[in-house]
This record gives C-alpha cells, sequence and structure tokens, in this order.
C-alpha cells in the first residue's frame, strides 16, 4: 500500500466532495493540512508492521478488578502498514492526554511529531467517511 498515493487521492476527493460544503477558511485548514503532511517524507518513512488497523476501546478486553488489559479482539481488518496508525484510536477515543501517556510510556518517537501525524490520521478517516456519502 502507498499511502502517499492513498492520502492524496483521498485529499482530491476531500476537494471535489468535501470542499463545496465547507467555508473558505475550512478549506484552508484542510488544504494546509493535507499539503504540509504530504509535503513530509518523514510520514511516509516507517517499515510495514503488522497492525491491527481497528484498535478502538470496544477491541480491547480489560478487567477492572485486576486492572489490567486481558485481551485484543476483533482482528478482521488487520493489514501491513504505518504502525503509528493503531494509536489514532487512543487519541479519538480517550483523548490526547491519554495518547501522550501511553507514548511516554512505550517510548514510541517523538510526541509533537505523532500529535501532527494522527490529527490529520483523525481528519482524514473523517474525510474517507464524508466521500463516500
Amino acid at each position: 500500500m502507498n499511502l502517499y498515493e492513498e492520502y492524496s487521492e483521498n485529499f482530491e476527493k476531500a476537494k471535489q466532495f468535501i470542499f463545496p460544503k465547507v467555508s473558505k477558511s475550512k478549506r484552508d485548514i484542510i488544504g494546509r493540512l493535507f499539503t504540509e503532511y504530504l509535503s513530509d517524507e518523514n510520514n511516509f518513512n516507517y517499515a510495514p508492521t503488522l497492525v491491527h488497523n481497528d484498535f478502538s476501546k470496544d477491541h480491547i478486553l480489560y478487567d477492572p478488578a485486576k486492572k489490567e488489559i486481558t485481551g485484543i479482539i476483533d482482528f478482521g481488518d488487520i493489514a501491513f502498514g504505518d504502525p503509528d496508525y493503531d494509536f489514532l484510536y487512543f487519541a479519538d477515543e480517550f483523548g490526547e492526554n491519554f495518547l501522550i501517556d501511553v507514548l511516554n510510556i512505550i517510548s514510541i518517537r517523538i510526541v509533537l511529531f505523532l500529535k501532527i501525524k494522527f490529527i490529520f490520521l483523525l481528519l482524514r478517516i473523517k474525510f474517507k467517511y464524508f466521500s463516500q456519502v
């Protein structure tokens, strides 16, 4: 999977389907976000890894009595891809502070870089949904 091409196509679809429905200021923000993300080759510099691709809270089994994760379920969307992708669900469902705590615990790259990346990925998912409507 070539994510640069996929995200470039998403941008073109956003311009076609979403831009006509939003204000100029929102078009400017969306355009800037895509342009800056696509122009930074670091966003596409990763070793493809096996990713869950749907790592939401609904797929994490947690035992409150033991205060521990007991399992991960639903591997129907599993694929090789960007290993950072799975973490975007943490920001979306648990908030940015939770994501930062997780990243600090497991020491993944620079938090600022990932924050920008996750904001883009979250918006990309929303654009993908709206362009299919």
